[in-house]
C-alpha cells in the first residue's frame, strides 16, 4: 500500500511540472509575438521618423481669398525628409460653439475632395499628391465659405480659425502617431 501511495505522488508532481512547463510555453509564445509585433511598430514609426514627417509652418496658413464674400482657403504645408510613406492623414481640428469639431483628409495619391487641392496645379476634386522622399507639398483647402452653392468648404458654420492641424503618417502599412502638429496657424491678407 505504501508504495501505491507514494508512486500517486509522484504522477501527481510530474503532472504539476508538466503543466508549469505548458503554461510557460503559452505565456512566452504570447509575449514574443506582442513583442515582434511592437518592434516591428517601431521600426516603422519609431524614433526614425522624428522630424522626418512635419508640417511647414510657412506653407501653413488661413488666406481670405475673397474678404467680399468671406471665402477663406486653409494651406497646409508638409515636408518629408529622408523616408517612404504610404498615406498621410492631415487632422484640422476646429472649436464650433464649444465643441471641437475634427474633419480628416486622407492623402494618397488616389483620394480625393471637392475642397481640396495640390497648391499651384490642378483643381479641386482632382487626387492628393503625396509628397516624395526629401521633398514638401503644400495643399489648398477651401476652408470656409459663405456660399455652398458655388465651392464645398470643409467648414461651413463660420470662419475661426483652426483649433489645430495634425499628421499621421502611415509606413509600411502601419499607421503611426502624430508626427507633427501647429497649434496656432497664421493667417494672411489677400
Amino acid at each position: 500500500m505504501f508504495r501505491k501511495r507514494g508512486l500517486s505522488t509522484v504522477v501527481a508532481v510530474l503532472i504539476l511540472v508538466l503543466l508549469t512547463v505548458v503554461a510557460s510555453g503559452i505565456v512566452y509564445t504570447i509575449a514574443k509575438t506582442i513583442i515582434d509585433q511592437r518592434q516591428t511598430q517601431s521600426e516603422n514609426c519609431g524614433t526614425d521618423i522624428i522630424g522626418k514627417v512635419s508640417l511647414n509652418g510657412k506653407n501653413t496658413f488661413l488666406l481670405d481669398t475673397n474678404p467680399a464674400v468671406n471665402d477663406v482657403a486653409l494651406y497646409v504645408g508638409v515636408d518629408l525628409g529622408d523616408v517612404r510613406i504610404d498615406k498621410l492623414f492631415i487632422v484640422i481640428s476646429k472649436d464650433v460653439s464649444g465643441t471641437i469639431e475634427t474633419k480628416t483628409i486622407e492623402v494618397d495619391g488616389n483620394k480625393n475632395y471637392e475642397y481640396a487641392k495640390m497648391y499651384d496645379v490642378g483643381s479641386y476634386n482632382d487626387a492628393l499628391e503625396l509628397p516624395g522622399e526629401n521633398e514638401g507639398l503644400t495643399y489648398e483647402i477651401y476652408y470656409y465659405s459663405v456660399n455652398q452653392l458655388t465651392q464645398e468648404s470643409l467648414f461651413i458654420d463660420n470662419d475661426k480659425a483652426p483649433k489645430s492641424i495634425q499628421i499621421y503618417p502611415v509606413i509600411n502599412g502601419q499607421a503611426c502617431a502624430v508626427s507633427d502638429k501647429i497649434l496656432e496657424i497664421n493667417t494672411r491678407a489677400t
